[in-house]
């Protein structure tokens, strides 16, 4: 065989990979990711790019607000946008497209103790973003945190390593109809014996910190490296700590836009929760501080109302019966900032 041969059929081998990678890409591209249903997170994200009803008042926030905003107990209009694992690096580029438009209704931010966190070890959901890669802000998202890759805009290989979080995404409703859909909100159901293994899990976790804080004074020549990341995540898990530049990057969106009104949104919190954040008398000082320092912020804390352990799933999130009814106190309160 002649190189003249050998370059024709590799030539060949990699125009048909070729093909075969833009065959699947046009599924995922025209079939699956537009299929999904749409409180999906690259559907919500597509939705908030796309929409332009001015009196639409989105939520944002990350699977707390997903899991307890029954949008219909609030009032009308509302959508909500929560995705889960979203900390304020995710919620930034949301905000910086809803702040674009020309409107004036209201935006509402959940609240929770690890919201401004930023944290190396809490990764980005690149199949999120990925679809979205022309906007800006998405783009300069991924660009700030060292996860922009040129292959994203390729057709045939924008896609690659995230088919099966797509196919995750759009077969998952198809088999699973346990949850409760509204708005964008998705809703657990109530399960009692769901809620105490969360709970034995929280408590396990909370120990192993404390081991390992003991560990590292006690045994600092066997604390290694892996003790070191599994502590800090725990750490930044169950403390308030947030960073500064995430606060001052929401104070500067805030203080540019006068025009509309932010309401934050402390949800309630299980016990377990309250008790395992070894600060929080600092979380309601940083909310009071926030407030007065921004005219067209308003806080509303509920995160000790009592509700029992059967309004929760777990310890961090609500299920259908506390969501309804914490939406139903939120629409009253909510008003007249609406």
């Amino acid at each position: 065989m002649s190189k003249w041969q050998i370059y024709k059929m590799i030539f060949g081998v990699g125009l048909l990979a070729y093909l075969i990678a833009l065959g699947i890409d046009q599924f995922f591209d025209r079939y699956a990711i537009p299929n999904q249903r749409h409180f999906s997170n690259v559907r919500k994200i597509d939705r908030l790019i796309s929409d332009t009803n001015p009196a639409e008042i989105p939520i944002f926030g990350s699977s707390v607000a997903r899991r307890g905003y029954f949008c219909d107990s609030i009032g009308p209009n509302i959508y909500n946008y929560g995705m889960a694992g979203s900390l304020f690096n995710a919620i930034f580029p949301l905000l910086q497209i809803e702040l674009d438009k020309d409107k004036s209704s209201p935006i509402i931010m959940d609240f929770d103790h690890h919201t401004f966190l930023y944290s190396e070890l809490i990764q980005l959901d690149l199949s999120n973003y990925v679809p979205h890669i022309d906007n800006p802000y998405i783009r300069t998202m991924l660009e700030e945190h060292g996860k922009y890759d040129w292959s994203y805009e390729v057709p045939g290989t924008r896609y690659f390593g995230l088919y099966m979080d797509y196919m995750r995404d759009f077969l998952k409703p198809k088999f699973e109809k346990e949850e409760y859909i509204n708005c964008g909100g998705v809703f657990y159901p109530p399960r009692e014996k769901v809620f105490e293994r969360f709970l034995v899990k929280r408590e396990e976790m909370l120990k192993e910190k404390l081991e390992l804080r003991e560990k590292r004074i006690k045994d600092p020549t066997l604390f290694n490296l892996s003790d070191s990341k599994r502590l800090n995540f725990l750490e930044a898990l169950f403390n308030f700590n947030p960073n500064s530049r995430n606060v001052e990057r929401f104070e500067h969106l805030m203080e540019a836009h006068r025009n509309r009104q932010f309401v934050m949104v402390y949800s309630p919190q299980n016990w377990s929760k309250i008790e395992g954040i070894e600060n929080y008398e600092e979380v309601a000082d940083f909310l009071r501080d926030m407030e007065s320092r921004n005219p067209n912020l308003k806080v509303l804390d509920y995160s000790q109302v009592a509700f029992p352990d059967t309004y929760y799933r777990d310890s961090g999130h609500m299920n259908i019966l506390g969501a309804k009814v914490f939406s139903s106190l939120l629409g009253k309160d909510i008003k007249p900032y609406l």
